[in-house]
């Protein structure tokens, strides 16, 4: 045999068994792929059900916001239902407390007047 030969038979065994090294590396690839593939199904299948919680949640604080904005509109509108009438009631009082004191003074004056009176038939 010659040297060619040699190499050439060396080369063709080492192409063997770098085709062999190749087939199980790829192997050992798509097993680790499927392993992969099945991890992120698991993890869709878990994570589908904690985003639908999510949806209710995020509705139900939508509610309750929604709730509670009305429940201080209500409020608000009712102290200022309380203001007006406190405010037309103290209007009343003004306006009433107005009304006596001119009484008062057209008493007074009448009684200024009947003294005087009085003082000048004497």
């Amino acid at each position: 045999m010659e040297l060619n030969e040699v190499l050439l038979a060396v080369l063709l065994i080492a192409g063997a068994i770098l085709c062999i090294y190749l087939i199980v590396a790829l192997k050992k690839i798509t097993q680790s792929l499927y392993a992969i593939r099945d991890d992120l199904h698991n993890l869709i299948d878990e994570t589908i059900p904690v985003v639908q919680n999510m949806n209710e949640i995020s509705k139900h604080v939508m509610n309750v916001s929604n709730k509670a904005q009305e429940q201080v509109l209500d409020i608000s509108n009712g102290i200022d239902d309380v203001k007006n009438r406190i405010k037309n009631i103290r209007n009343k009082f003004t306006n009433e407390n107005q009304v006596i004191l001119f009484v008062h003074n057209l008493k007074a004056i009448i009684k200024g007047i009947n003294a005087f009176i009085k003082d000048f038939n004497k």
